[in-house]
């Protein structure tokens, strides 16, 4: 996985490139949790959060 930061916060986006054949939600979890730069949301309720947004592009 090769990974670049292409905006700077308070809105910061990165562009993130998979190997072939690695597994898109597990190397991008990954990348969440090594990145570290979160911010926090209280939720005061048991609630259940599905969600893979952005864009995905297939290149050669």
């Amino acid at each position: 996985m090769k990974w670049q930061q292409v905006q700077d916060s308070p809105d910061a986006a990165h562009v993130v490139v998979l190997d072939p054949g690695e597994e898109a939600v597990a190397a991008l979890t990954g990348f969440a949790r090594d990145a570290k730069d979160h911010r926090r949301t209280a939720v005061d309720e048991q609630c259940e959060v599905l969600s893979l947004l952005g864009d995905v592009a297939v290149g050669e």
